[in-house]
């Protein structure tokens, strides 16, 4: 299943208001609770479909603005995509094939690929499963160079990454005493350009739950290997094993502590062994609010995450602060390349916990309100070892009946663990950088079958003990209207502002687009 991580947070509230009343209709604000779960759907669906584009670019080499050159790209995107679930089989896939065509340069025609797929496939009942997953979209390799505003500029620092896991497992339970999991995960990541480094992982996992005496105490068991291994850095080594207790005070309130032991080799060449230990609680006072926390000792110092929800019938609130190791060749801290379809789909799990009807949920809303499910709304750099991630994100959005606004606000800081060189990545020249994030949206719904999206961003990114830095500034507006059941079509206009170290530039683009959804 696709993960998500934040820059534009609930930024699916931008196409809420597809599902509020329209004009005439109730005025009585409408909250995520309250919009109903996708339809019953036949057990499987194929969605073929096609979008053409015309994009006008005043700077489509992103130069500064003495060397602009402006050019007309036409994008062919065929599509298609299957949902569907069976008695064994739950999946979801989604593949683009994007043919883009430059008027002034017919030399720089390219082809681009964008994919989203996962599922659970039964092998064997209530025992043997496997889990899947992919995605391919066009990813920043450096987050203090250059950056695009989309995935038609030419631009040396875009390369296309494809990410695909494989995690078969098993799962039961010992009669009256434990339930378990034994999971393997096999994840392997490419890059279309030589300059980015590629990852392959291997991860073994084994989780073990039982009861006690006590009805409200449980005791569990943790263990997992991790070999890493990029293509532009050294292989490293990890394992850690904890045990833990967990009491639930009452039903909203639950306590637990764990420790063990982990065992690496992030900061050194040899294998090093130190102790872990930490506590967390839960509290679910009600289905509208929810806080996590966790805590942990580890060999860098102290891990953490904090998630705090709370909704009410016209506001949406919420925080999240982490701080852990990361392993994948993206600097995020999740496994999203940063586009909006990730975070839709993490923040509507309330509407839709199924994630396969949740994506065709998401795949609607994104094609009915005229956005791009791949256009990229957090800009992460690719690395050639695992870093130590801190990450703070705030999202507040108030809902109307007709109007939508919402503000968000991140912060992250990424540094080198240990002193060991990197081969490749920002973190190969600074020991360690820091990225901002704000953006402030406004959706307003026309008609009964038109939309307006209006959404202003800036995302800076600076490194420590180094002059390097980015600053990427953008007002986009679009309106779109659904002519028929399979017909829409948007109009959109784009400002761009990028300063940087190397390379400065702004940029003003209109963009047409037609959808045919059959």
């Amino acid at each position: 299943m696709p993960k998500t991580r934040m820059t534009a947070g609930p930024l699916l509230l931008l196409v809420l208001p597809l599902l509020l009343p329209a004009s005439g209709q109730a005025e009585e604000a409408v909250t995520p609770e309250d919009v109903p779960p996708t339809q019953t759907r036949p057990a499987w669906v194929v969605t073929p479909r096609i979008s053409l584009s015309e994009t006008y670019t005043d700077n489509v080499l992103l130069r500064n603005n003495a060397n602009k050159r402006s050019d007309w790209i036409t994008q062919i995107s065929p599509g298609i995509r299957i949902s569907g679930a069976s008695a064994r089989l739950k999946a979801h896939f989604d593949y683009s094939r994007h043919e883009l065509l430059y008027a002034r340069d017919s030399g720089r025609k390219n082809s681009q690929n964008a994919l989203n797929t996962f599922g659970t496939l039964e092998a064997l009942d209530n025992l043997f499963y496997v889990d899947f997953s992919g995605t391919v979209a066009q990813q920043a390799i450096s987050a203090l160079a250059t950056l695009s505003p989309d995935n038609t500029s030419i631009n040396r620092n875009q390369t296309e990454t494809a990410t695909y896991r494989l995690s078969p497992y098993i799962k039961g339970q010992l009669p009256g005493l434990a339930e378990y999991v034994l999971r393997y995960t096999g994840t392997i990541t490419r890059n279309s350009s030589s300059a980015a480094s590629d990852l392959d992982q291997k991860d073994v996992i084994l989780n073990i739950k039982g009861i006690t005496p006590f009805s409200r105490l449980l005791w569990s068991v943790n263990a997992a290997r991790m070999d890493i291994d990029y293509s532009r850095g050294r292989s490293t080594e990890a394992t850690k094993a904890t045990l833990g207790l967990s009491y639930q005070i009452d039903h909203g309130l639950k306590v637990s502590v764990q420790g063990g032991r982990e065992k690496n080799n992030y900061v050194t060449l040899n294998q090093t062994s130190e102790s872990v230990h930490g506590y967390g609680l839960e509290w679910t006072p009600s289905a509208r609010t929810r806080l996590s926390f966790d805590r942990e000792h580890r060999f860098f110092g102290n891990s953490h995450r904090l998630a705090f929800e709370h909704r009410t019938p016209l506001t949406a609130l919420r925080i999240t602060d982490s701080r852990d190791i990361t392993t994948t060749s993206n600097t995020a801290t999740s496994g999203s390349l940063g586009n909006i379809y990730d975070l839709l789909f993490t923040q509507m799990a309330s509407i839709e916990p199924d994630p396969v009807q949740r994506a065709v949920l998401v795949s609607n809303l994104l094609q009915n309100s005229g956005i791009a499910p791949n256009t990229v709304i957090a800009y992460n750099g690719l690395n050639s070892g695992p870093t130590l991630s801190r990450r703070q994100e705030i999202s507040f959005a108030l809902l109307g009946a007709r109007n939508t606004l919402t503000l968000v606000a991140s912060q992250s800081e990424t540094e080198r663990l240990g002193i060991l060189t990197y081969r490749f990545g920002d973190l190969a020249a600074v020991p360690s950088f820091r990225q901002r994030g704000l953006s402030l949206s406004l959706a307003h719904r026309l008609t009964p079958h038109s939309n307006l999206n209006v959404t202003a961003s800036r995302q800076s990114s600076s490194a420590a003990a180094s002059a390097a830095d980015s600053n990427l500034r953008m007002l986009t507006v679009a309106v779109s209207s659904k002519f028929g059941p399979h017909t829409t079509a948007s109009l959109g206009f784009r400002r761009a502002l990028f300063d940087g170290t190397l390379n400065s530039y702004s940029e003003t683009a209109f963009i047409g687009t037609l959808n045919l959804q059959y």
